[in-house]
């Protein structure tokens, strides 16, 4: 096996590790609010008050 393609095998681990760290951290993200609201009741009020007054701001648009 020659040098160059050394180089090139290890520039793909390199760019698929970033990818692939990259695709768990954003399921992480994703997923962690809904760990979230499994474990911790005090986290599930909040999060239902919080959607419940986006949801009323957002449709008390009309206001004539």
């Amino acid at each position: 096996m020659n040098m160059f393609n050394r180089i090139c095998q290890v520039a793909m681990l390199d760019r698929n590790g970033f990818v692939l760290s990259g695709a768990v951290g954003h399921i992480s993200m994703a997923v962690n609010p809904f760990i979230y609201a499994l474990r911790y009741e005090v986290f599930r009020r909040y999060l239902k008050q919080m959607l419940n007054r986006s949801s009323v701001t957002s449709t008390s648009g009309n206001t004539a």
